[in-house]
Formats: C-alpha cells, structure tokens, sequence
C-alpha cells in the first residue's frame, strides 16, 4: 500500500520540502508538456533515510542515507524509491548558474565532509522553519545554494554514483562466488551481510536476470568446473555441494544453461566451451 507525506514551505522563488514515502517510481520526460514550467528549474535531494535508484538521461544512480544529488527537471528523470525521506530544495536554475559542467544526475558523495557540511544545513531549514518560520529562512537558504556550489564544483563527479553502484554489486559478486557451497546463501543472507535492503539487492541484479539466477548459474559454473576437474567424483555429491536437492534438477539445469549433459562434461566432451563461460 502507498503511504506518503510532505511538509512544504517557501522562501522567495525557492521552495522546501520534506517528505516520506513507501515503494514508489517517479518518472518525468524532459520533453513533456505537462508542467513545461518546471523545465527551467533544478531539484535538489537530501536522502535522509532508505534508498533512491534512478536513471537520468541515461546515467544510473544508487544512493543510500546521507547522499544528496540533483535533477536537471528539463532533462529525463526516472527514480525508484523504498521506504524513502527526503528534503527538497525545488529552485530556478539561474540560482546554480555558478556550477560547472552538467547538473542532471551530479551527485554530492555522503563521504565527503562538503556533503556533511550541506546535510546538516539542509536539516537545519525545517529546525528553523518549524520553530519560528519567516525572514530567517531567506540567509539559511542563500547559505545552503552557496555552500551546494562550492561542493559540486570542487568535487567535480559527474556520473560517478554509477561507479558507486557497480562496486557494491562486484562486492555482493565477489562474496557470492567465494560462498557458493554454503547453504544458506541467498538474498536474506545477502542483505544481513551486506546492510541493504531486498528493494536494493533486486536492483543491483536486475539487469543480470536477477539476483537468484545470478547466483543458480554461478553454482552451475562451479559445479560443472568440479566435475570436470575431478571426473571419478559423484555428480549428486556434487549437486549437492552446490545447493541443488537432486540429480535430475541438476542435469536438467546444466543442460538449459551448456547445451550438454554433466555426464557429457565428466567425460570430457564440451569441457572448453564450459570454462569459457565461467
């Protein structure tokens, strides 16, 4: 069920936002009509809890707690969001005028004091705003841009969170390969070790076919590689070892995935072509 919230306020030609929501896509085309007015307008997001993935003309985003980034509302936008709060900072683009380089999908990294910096800045609006809301919002929000302009124009990451993304993915590959005898390897498992959520884990492998045929085929390579390597052992034993109930489930498997049967591989036949794959 949807669930969400918004808490808005305006300071001049700027305005605030924090809101929570449940699972939910947000998607806007750069070359919509609807709400043409917004073309000439920069969001920026403050994640303060969940997660955030998304797409901007074409560069993957995956953000977590503590990481600000912004869209270019003329350019296309397409956002996935789990259990998310966020503060907005809705403003025209002539505000951020001073950044160099593209503005669509440029990302403030949490790690970096400058990112903390504007976070605690950014919390700092609705402190203000919820006890004594007026003129004082006008030099906390010329603060905020400021301070948002030096941080983009000194850390200069254009497109760098896709680079976030695929290094926790080859993390999450790198422990499932070393791991892949042991028994209870899977997506539960996977978001105990690795602290993300089911929603994130999903994404991360959604363009590999998912995260539980990521996992079954990696169990097939290595178990077609044991059988190849050790012919005399038993193709259940092995089976087994890798997580599959029984030797037919197992047979049927490797041949949807190498065209040929274990025992093709245990004789030899088909050994180059399997070790290609893995």
């Amino acid at each position: 069920m949807l669930s969400a919230s918004m808490l808005v306020f305006r300071v001049g030609d700027v305005f605030a936002a924090r809101s929570t929501s449940s699972r939910v896509r947000y998607r806007r085309r750069g070359d919509s009509p609807v709400e043409r007015h917004l073309d000439e307008c920069i969001l920026v997001q403050f994640v303060v809890r969940g997660d955030v993935h998304g797409r901007f003309d074409g560069s993957v985003l995956d953000l977590g707690r503590g990481d600000v980034y912004l869209c270019d509302l003329a350019g296309d936008t397409d956002l996935w969001m789990d259990d998310a709060e966020q503060i907005h900072l809705l403003m025209p683009r002539r505000h951020l005028s001073g950044v160099k380089g593209k503005i669509h999908g440029r990302v403030v990294p949490r790690q970096s004091l400058s990112c903390r910096l504007l976070c605690e800045l950014l919390n700092r609006l609705f402190d203000v705003e919820l006890a004594a809301p007026g003129e004082r919002m006008k030099p906390i929000v010329e603060e905020t841009i400021e301070l948002l302009i030096r941080c983009l124009n000194h850390e200069s990451h254009h497109g760098s969170p896709s680079d976030s993304f695929e290094r926790t993915r080859q993390a999450i590959m790198g422990y499932i390969r070393e791991n892949l005898s042991r028994p209870e390897l899977g997506t539960e498992h996977l978001q105990k070790t690795f602290a993300i959520s089911r929603a994130k884990l999903y994404r991360l492998f959604a363009d590999l076919g998912g995260i539980h045929r990521y996992i079954r085929d990696q169990r097939l390579d290595a178990a077609l590689r044991d059988i190849c390597r050790h012919p005399k052992q038993s193709i259940a034993a092995t089976a087994h070892r890798y997580g599959f109930s029984n030797s037919r489930q197992f047979q049927r498997a490797v041949r949807a995935r190498f065209g040929i049967t274990a025992r093709d591989a245990r004789t030899g036949w088909g050994i180059d072509s399997i070790f290609k794959k893995g």
